[in-house]
């Protein structure tokens, strides 16, 4: 028996997390960017708020993406003890 990683189950995973993936990294870029800005503007307030919010969206990018890798690793982890152990002879 083998993992079924093009059952729909696994599909929607795989779909869930190459978005929660691409949110990461616009999130990344949106962080970085706040950075530059804040150095830019010498902390001016705007600067101050904006990289807040940014590290805020950023965050909670970062918690969609560990969800969505922990549900593909428990999707592969139930589906590993339905196949049966095979020795190395």
């Amino acid at each position: 028996m083998r993992i079924d990683f093009d059952s729909p189950q696994a599909q929607s995973l795989r779909n869930s997390l190459a978005a929660a993936r691409e949110v990461l990294e616009k999130a990344r870029h949106g962080y970085q960017s706040a950075c530059a800005t804040f150095d830019d503007t010498n902390g001016s307030d705007d600067g101050r708020f904006a990289l807040r919010r940014q590290g805020l969206s950023y965050a909670h990018a970062v918690t969609q993406f560990s969800d969505a890798v922990m549900a593909w690793l428990t999707f592969v982890d139930k589906q590993l003890q339905h196949v049966p152990h095979q020795d190395n002879k």
